[in-house]
């Protein structure tokens, strides 16, 4: 093995290391990106759900029947 250009170490910072702060960084990630008007599709209990701009939430199908061909995203 070649040591002499050894591949950089990774780690997670210390921000993410708990519960609460990844919790914190999701909802901070989500504020984010309602903001910028982001339409966003998500699974939440079973089914697949689409955001779009104003949080206007629908609900789209359960998840084991869900083809994202059958729901184009509408502008």
């Amino acid at each position: 093995m070649d040591n002499e250009n050894p591949a950089p170490k990774r780690s997670l910072g210390a921000e993410y290391i708990s519960r609460e702060n990844m919790e914190l960084a999701g909802r901070l990630a989500l504020e984010q990106r309602r903001a910028n008007g982001e339409i966003m599709t998500y699974l939440e209990d079973g089914w697949i759900m689409r955001e779009y701009p104003g949080q206007r939430i629908v609900k789209l199908a359960p998840a084991e029947t869900y083809r994202s061909g059958d729901f184009p995203i509408e502008e």
